[in-house]
């Protein structure tokens, strides 16, 4: 691969780039406590959409969405150009949303 290029991702199918929230939880103290995989596995995650195919109508990009912590495929951070690290990001099929978030009152 070529130094000056970056990879972009696109979904492709039915599919969608998705971030899932820290991989850490934070005590009152600042001590971070990392989960380990199965803990993931047994829970709903909060997941922002990075990137999705045009054929996902549903969701848009920039939305916050609930899914399984077993949903999707794992996808290796060194592959997106500004990954944050202590994230974990997934490709997910679209009917792996569980809901979409919105956020309301204020």
């Amino acid at each position: 691969m070529v130094d000056n290029l970056k990879v972009v991702i696109k979904p492709t199918a039915n599919k969608l780039l998705v971030k899932l929230a820290s991989q850490s939880d934070e005590t009152k103290s600042g001590l971070k406590i990392v989960k380990k995989d199965e803990q993931w596995q047994e829970e709903t995650v909060k997941a922002e959409i990075l990137a999705k195919h045009d054929g996902v109508k549903d969701v848009e990009v920039g939305e916050v969405v609930l899914i399984a912590g077993h949903a999707g495929k794992w996808l290796d951070p060194g592959l997106i150009e500004e990954a944050d690290k202590g994230f974990i990001y997934r490709i997910i099929e679209a009917d792996e949303i569980i809901a979409v978030l919105d956020l309301v009152g204020g």
